[in-house]
């Protein structure tokens, strides 16, 4: 009888277990920080590693990149270009400008839309002379 009982308290319990609801999967994309590859008075050369994110995924991200221009700055606004690049299993967001940097400091925001999810992250970056 006890035996009995035992069963059936383990049957139900895992009858709870089975029934409970699945956690879906998560798309928990990240932006790492960013590596600027270019100096002062060259075209603008930089990449963010995606984190957390899958081949799969790739092709429904809808990626914009946009100066932040200054408002006391004369300076003309930079026209930014950017691409996704696979490196191994890795994939990073590589920006790159058309025309030369030359002012040593340039803000941009990247924006990262998906159907399930929205990430909008500024960057500031000091550039050198060479």
């Amino acid at each position: 009888m006890v035996n009995a009982e035992m069963r059936m308290k383990q049957l139900m319990l895992l009858t709870l277990v089975v029934m409970l609801p699945k956690p879906s999967p998560v798309f928990a994309l990240a932006l790492s920080d960013v590596e600027l590859q270019s100096h002062l008075n060259q075209r603008l050369s930089a990449r963010i590693m995606l984190t957390d994110v899958q081949a799969e995924e790739i092709s429904e991200l809808n990626i914009g990149v946009k100066e932040i221009a200054d408002e006391n700055s004369a300076a003309r606004q930079v026209v930014l270009k950017h691409e996704v690049v696979a490196e191994g299993s890795k994939y990073y967001l590589t920006i790159t400008s058309k025309d030369v940097i030359r002012e040593p400091i340039l803000s941009f925001v990247v924006e990262l839309n998906w159907s399930s999810g929205h990430l909008l992250r500024n960057y500031a970056l000091i550039i050198d002379p060479q």
